[in-house]
């Protein structure tokens, strides 16, 4: 049996100089889709039910990978490290690519 999910992610991103101890996951509401002046999701059914669960995000929604294609950055759940290490590369290279339109 392999190691957590969030053991996985933490260990990688502690790996790269990044610590999650603080980071604490919400569910999206209609407070935070008003508060925010972007939002950035992983897939196109992230993009296409937040849409459909809050019409006013549209406009400000996009796929992170957006600059690169409009590439979908898959979940690594239950997947390998080597899945998480990938996933890592995406993220990292879509939120460079962001940095100069945000």
């Amino acid at each position: 049996e392999g190691k957590p999910a969030d053991s996985m992610a933490k260990q990688l991103a502690q790996a790269h100089g990044i610590n999650m101890d603080s980071h604490q996951g919400r569910q999206l509401n209609s407070q935070l889709v008003a508060e925010n002046s972007v939002i950035l999701v992983m897939e196109q059914r992230h993009l296409d039910d937040l849409h459909s669960r809050y019409p006013e995000a549209r406009g400000k929604t996009f796929l992170l990978g957006k600059w690169l294609g409009d590439k979908e950055i898959p979940d690594p759940y239950r997947k390998s490290i080597e899945a998480f290490d990938h996933v890592y590369t995406l993220i990292d290279s879509a939120c460079s690519a962001w940095q100069k339109y945000l």
